[in-house]
């Protein structure tokens, strides 16, 4: 893994060097070797796309290669090709990388049609995809079709408040890197989904159910830092993620003892 690691570091520090031919170069070989062989890695290098978005913000060629790499997963998928295939035997979907990139170019229409494609020709694996496209989805002012896939939302609330409270009970006391991670993780995960369905009853005319889910949202959270956090990302969309990639980049480039 040190070497693979290794791949990613010169890129960025390729990127700071200036060189930029060379750091696009080596986003691309981390992308299309070093993410691949590994599971960990695969997904760590959903967050990295972000450095070779920043690359391509004064590196014209990084940007075009960022947009080729999206139409070229784009068409995989389209084609059936749904997942990545591993080197150490496991497989990812590949929609959430499509997803990913767009959001970094911030074209979430694209996401949104790429989905309804997705939707038409592979119905079902749409489906087990929405939860990627479903901000895009939102973005786009289609509530209908977000509504479509999400659950009952007052019902669904209460299930998923109970498995995050458990989770803090169970795991609170473990303060190791990946500990946080994944309790860091998870509350990204009920902020998201807390914020969509508030989102669509809102974009619905159902202003009074979404400011009742708001509140049961929040009460139903048994840690104080737990309510302040989701309160947060109501009030400013994203913070949660960003603090979430930190912390993830923190904690695969750190040296090894």
């Amino acid at each position: 893994m040190d070497e693979l690691r290794e791949i990613y570091q010169d890129a960025l520090e390729a990127q700071e060097a200036g060189d930029h031919a060379e750091a696009l170069r080596l986003h691309q070989h981390f992308y299309d070797y070093a993410a691949k062989q590994e599971r960990n890695l695969h997904r760590f290098g959903r967050y990295a796309l972000h450095h070779w978005k920043e690359l391509g913000d004064f590196y014209p060629p990084a940007l075009a290669a960022l947009q080729a790499l999206r139409e070229r997963e784009a068409a995989l998928l389209l084609d059936g090709e749904t997942m990545v295939a591993i080197a150490d035997g496991s497989s990812e979907p590949r929609f959430p990388v499509i997803v990913d990139i767009n959001h970094l170019l911030e074209d979430e229409r694209a996401t949104y049609e790429l989905f309804q494609q997705f939707q038409a020709k592979l119905p079902e694996q749409a489906a087990q995809s929405f939860r990627y496209a479903a901000g895009a989805i939102v973005v786009c002012g289609d509530f209908q079709l977000a509504s479509g896939y999400l659950p009952e939302p007052m019902a669904a609330i209460e299930e998923e408040a109970e498995y995050l409270n458990r989770l803090f009970r169970e795991m609170a006391a473990d303060t190791s890197a990946p500990s946080v991670m994944r309790l860091m993780a998870d509350t990204l995960n009920y902020a998201d989904t807390t914020l969509l369905q508030w989102q669509v009853l809102t974009g619905l005319g159902k202003e009074e159910k979404a400011r009742e889910y708001a509140e049961k949202a929040e009460a139903l959270l048994e840690r104080p830092s737990l309510r302040q956090a989701i309160r947060r990302e109501f009030a400013a969309p994203g913070s949660l993620l960003a603090e979430s990639v930190q912390r993830q980049e923190a904690f695969w480039l750190r040296d090894e003892t």
